[in-house]
């Protein structure tokens, strides 16, 4: 903020001397801001899931200077490709290869990349990602080792970190005591309906073989294991 201010002042000729000096008044107020340093606005490639052909999007805060964002890129593991712009701020990198699948990148741009009006960054920026690797489950439900369950309970619900083949995932999936269900399928969601209800005091195991096919990653390389029990029946006597 610059204040521009005045007072009225009366004073001697020869020597400059004040004689009176009045208060001081507001005449104009102008404030200003210094550029900005560009910072990164949007990444949507944070944590695990990047198909390996993909490319990296990056949305800066601002338009950039592409040449000093070009000039100061690196890519960790060291990745051929090439560099291009959707529009003013958004930063794509495709690599010439697939990335290698299951594998952890880091993407760095050093301090001093400029944006359109001369605002340069002062620290590095990086940012993480993670490539679809082996087929691995995320959770499932009803929580393994659950006890106490009702025996009316509907479902048992699997969901994958990734797009799989529907076929292979429902033939690897198994439970005991054998009970009777069909399949249905919700994203990366398969979930096991059953058609009765199930029985008394009963530990069910489900199993999950590994050798699960993907769609866009590697398949699944070990077996999953989960399993829950069912509530005691209760007999209510009538004695006073």
């Amino acid at each position: 903020s610059l204040l521009i201010s005045r007072a009225g002042r009366s004073y001697r000729v020869e020597d400059f001397s004040d004689i009176e000096r009045g208060d001081l008044e507001l005449v104009q107020k102008i404030n200003f801001k210094t550029v900005a340093s560009p910072f990164i606005k949007l990444y949507d490639q944070q944590g695990s899931g990047v198909r390996a052909e993909s490319p990296i999007k990056i949305v800066f805060s601002e338009a950039m200077n592409h040449t000093s964002v070009a000039e100061k890129f690196y890519i960790s593991p060291t990745t051929s490709g090439k560099i291009s712009w959707e529009d003013e701020q958004t930063f794509i990198f495709s690599p010439d290869n697939e990335f290698k699948k299951g594998a952890d990148y880091a993407i760095k741009f050093l301090s001093g990349i400029e944006n359109k009006y001369g605002g340069k960054s002062e620290n590095d920026i990086e940012v993480h990602f993670s490539v679809v690797g082996e087929v691995k489950v995320l959770s499932i439900y009803p929580k393994d080792a659950s006890y106490g369950l009702s025996t009316d309970l509907s479902k048992a619900v699997v969901e994958f970190d990734q797009e799989v083949d529907h076929t292979s995932a429902q033939n690897s999936f198994s439970i005991f005591p054998n009970i009777p269900g069909s399949f249905s399928w919700e994203g990366n969601k398969m979930t096991f309906s059953f058609s009765r209800s199930l029985d008394n005091s009963t530990k069910y195991s489900i199993k999950l073989k590994k050798g699960i096919k993907t769609v866009y990653g590697l398949d699944s390389n070990e077996d999953y294991n989960y399993s829950f029990t069912t509530k005691n029946k209760v007999f209510s006597l009538d004695i006073p």
